[in-house]
């Protein structure tokens, strides 16, 4: 009998929070009344906002008016991870006429992904199985936006036989929501950067999605192209270089927020051309 009442709870309260989240979700307290008479069930807060570093803490607010007293249990269902701290095993007991006030603490992941909106289903069952009310409480963890990037490498030297050399740049994001950013690549008129396969990046920039706990490098490659010039505004036209020997180049990679929600990261590279004399004591 334990085993079917068991199943038949969960059964019941699944079969309750598909219903809901079909429904969409509401400003305004929800009650499920299962057995048609007067108990009604629902939390004093039906939406809140929580965090991972806290125990989140409502209200379920139990009212009889079925002519007689009842006896309850109640059972939760929550997403996986999380942890309830009402006993499930106690048993209620309400008068007809009386309101019942049964504090509930849940306890998120410290995982738990920022942005989202969670679903704890309360539900109230006789002794004997028999469901008699349910109420939904939608929690939303906050963001905790945490991530960076810096430059491995800052300054990098063309070998004498290549034109073109590899540079990294470190991300990770500590937070508990991806995160969506996007790299700038502002170079020299005569530096272009590509990833390792030889292709350029569209209007020198690189959309990337940073997801929860990564930490990684990433590499490039910046490629010299000596007889690139600067056109002429006016004229449409190369300028002339002012400087022929050129050996120092520069560019500058930038990371940042899409939604510029907050600061950027980058860092400003120099690039050397080796001579091609050697030297011969």
């Amino acid at each position: 009998m334990t085993t079917q009442r068991l199943r038949l709870q969960r059964f019941f309260s699944v079969l309750l929070t598909v219903a809901f989240l079909c429904g969409g979700l509401c400003t305004q307290a929800q009650t499920v009344n299962a057995s048609g008479g007067g108990f009604t069930l629902e939390f004093v807060k039906n939406n809140t906002i929580g965090s991972v570093n806290e125990v989140a803490s409502n209200v379920l607010r139990v009212v009889n008016t079925t002519g007689r007293s009842s006896n309850f249990n109640l059972d939760f269902v929550y997403p996986a991870g999380w942890t309830t701290l009402t006993n499930p095993e106690k048993v209620y007991n309400i008068a007809d006429g009386d309101t019942l006030f049964v504090p509930v603490r849940m306890i998120p992941p410290k995982g738990a992904q920022g942005n989202v909106n969670y679903l704890i289903n309360a539900t109230a069952f006789m002794n004997n199985g028999v469901p008699l009310a349910s109420a939904p409480w939608s929690m939303q963890i906050s963001k905790v936006s945490n991530w960076f990037a810096s430059m491995v490498d800052t300054e990098l030297y063309f070998p004498s036989d290549k034109n073109d050399v590899q540079f990294r740049v470190n991300v990770r994001n500590s937070g508990n929501s991806a995160e969506n950013v996007i790299f700038y690549f502002n170079t020299d008129v005569q530096l272009a950067v590509l990833d390792l396969e030889g292709n350029p990046f569209p209007e020198n920039s690189m959309p990337l999605l940073l997801p929860v706990d990564i930490d990684t490098t990433l590499t490039f490659k910046v490629v010299l192209d000596e007889s690139a010039k600067e056109e002429n505004f006016f004229t449409a036209g190369p300028i002339k270089a002012t400087q022929d020997d050129k050996i120092d180049y520069k560019f500058h990679v930038q990371v940042k927020d899409i939604n510029n929600e907050r600061a950027n990261f980058g860092g400003r590279v120099t690039v050397r051309r080796l001579s091609k004399e050697v030297k011969i004591d």
